[in-house]
């Protein structure tokens, strides 16, 4: 073959496989908003596509409400579609109302991400009157600021409905200066959850009033603590600063807590990575040096660290659960505890005293064991769903009246609410509603028995209640 014929063939196989690489490559995902029927209303419930079990605890939650208000049905004939690519939808109306509130799940996923779906949801006419989003405080943080970048919209910009997004102030980035969450789009947003700074306090005025809970000292003195946090979970360092400005306060007259910083939350299923070894260590011996008190260990994180450096606690030293309690936010699930406790939290192995936070009752199954409330999963989660979903419903859909037109009317709504439900900020209230689950392993003297008691409390406008105790065997 001729070198000229060479070269032909050569550009006749580039052009062929280039053009092969072009039409195979995947494609950019472009967002198609549904539209909305004259007279309607939409609510866009931003998820990435994977959360099928969160969007199925939505709408349990909505079905819950529609069972109980009289009047008003859901048609979830489209929650659930086979084309995943396709957008499920809840449709609520009320007897003697025209037009519907239509709630649809536009999912994140590869380019179809918060930004993209705010772009393209705000050149539809009309626009959403609400979005739904920030299940974690990363995703609030993202969404929040997609919102606050887009100033255009077809009506008044919409509000931002935060679900579980708990961070108080929030950083993506170690160093970076951290945002105050709330106030990144501000005015329009608000949280169905409590905050970071809300878990911190209530978990401390519990255990305050609690004898078998309380940290101990000296008199005269503060009780010992440490606070524990990763420094690559945004969520973890914002809960561990929460923690610490709490832990010294002026008002504080229970602990005083120092705080370590991990650099990573990496390591196995039971065994400390190094870093946390290093702190375990540190802390057995400051707490050997006083056997008779009670010390505190603030786990600000998810299970598996803290189900780590516990585990590294008890390894050296099994009875510490007499001498310590650990306390944490809502990164430790009742789910975690009871349903997998088993596997994600076996208390023989760990048998420390835990306190942790839920933002509603988890353990609120029905009599009749009916769904979506069946035991033992946890209920926590769709009580949120349900209690969120029955302000949108009497905010968009006052009784007697028709739909609100556009988002600002919805959001005087939310602002007008009596009793108040968010402070001026967009905050969920605190000072009751809060949940505490409290882990009791059984201690003796010289032995660790197999059983425990897992307790849920709630606060009241003046005290704490137990609502229920359950043994772990239940």
């Amino acid at each position: 073959m001729g070198i000229r014929n060479l070269i032909v063939v050569m550009l006749l196989i580039t052009g062929i496989l280039g053009t092969a690489l072009w039409y195979f490559q995947p494609r950019p995902q472009i967002p198609h908003p549904l539209p909305v029927p004259s007279g309607d209303q939409e609510i866009a419930w931003i998820q990435t596509s994977t959360q099928i079990t969160a969007w199925e605890r939505f709408v349990g939650g909505v079905q819950l409400v529609c069972r109980k208000v009289k009047g008003v049905s859901v048609d979830d004939s489209r929650a659930f579609l086979e084309d995943s690519a396709a957008v499920p939808e809840l449709v609520i109306r009320r007897e003697n109302v025209a037009g519907a509130l239509r709630i649809r799940w536009y999912k994140l996923s590869g380019s179809m991400n918060s930004q993209a779906w705010v772009d393209a949801l705000s050149r539809r006419s009309p626009a959403p009157i609400a979005f739904i989003g920030g299940s974690s405080s990363d995703r609030a943080f993202v969404l929040a600021h997609a919102l606050a970048e887009k100033k255009e919209w077809n009506g008044p910009r919409p509000a931002f409905l935060i679900t579980t997004g708990t961070a108080t102030e929030y950083a993506p980035i170690d160093g970076q200066t951290p945002e105050d969450l709330i106030k990144i789009y501000a005015g329009r947003t608000f949280r169905f959850c409590f905050d970071n700074a809300q878990m911190a306090a209530a978990i401390l005025d519990f255990i305050s009033q609690s004898p078998e809970l309380r940290p101990t000292a000296k008199k005269g003195e503060l009780a010992q603590g440490i606070i524990t946090s990763w420094v690559d979970d945004p969520y973890s360092v914002d809960l561990a600063d929460q923690f610490y400005l709490q832990t010294h306060s002026e008002n504080n007259q229970l602990l005083r807590a120092d705080r370590f910083q991990f650099h990573y939350s990496v390591g196995r299923f039971g065994i400390p990575n190094e870093q946390e070894l290093n702190v375990g260590q540190f802390m057995l011996h400051k707490i050997g040096e006083k056997p008779n008190y009670r010390s505190v260990v603030i786990l600000a994180g998810a299970t598996q660290p803290a189900r780590r450096f516990l585990r590294g606690l008890t390894k050296y030293a099994p009875l510490i659960g007499n001498h310590l309690v650990a306390v944490s936010g809502d990164g430790i699930a009742f789910n975690d505890i009871y349903r997998d406790g088993d596997v994600k939290w076996p208390i023989e192995d760990i048998p420390v005293p835990l306190v942790f936070f839920t933002h509603f009752n988890p353990i609120a199954w029905d009599k009749d064991d009916h769904p979506p409330l069946n035991r033992p999963s946890s209920t926590d989660d769709i009580l949120l769903n349900e209690e969120m979903f029955q302000i949108i419903l009497e905010s968009a859909l006052p009784q007697g009246q028709n739909f609100v037109s556009n988002a600002d009317q919805l959001i005087e709504s939310f602002r007008n609410r009596s009793p108040s439900y968010f402070d001026e900020h967009g905050n969920r209230l605190g000072g009751r509603g809060e949940y505490i689950v409290v882990v009791k392993p059984n201690l003796g003297v010289d032995r660790i028995y197999p059983d425990a008691t897992i307790e849920v409390w709630n606060r009241g406008s003046k005290k704490w209640w137990l609502v229920n105790r359950l043994t772990k065997a239940d």
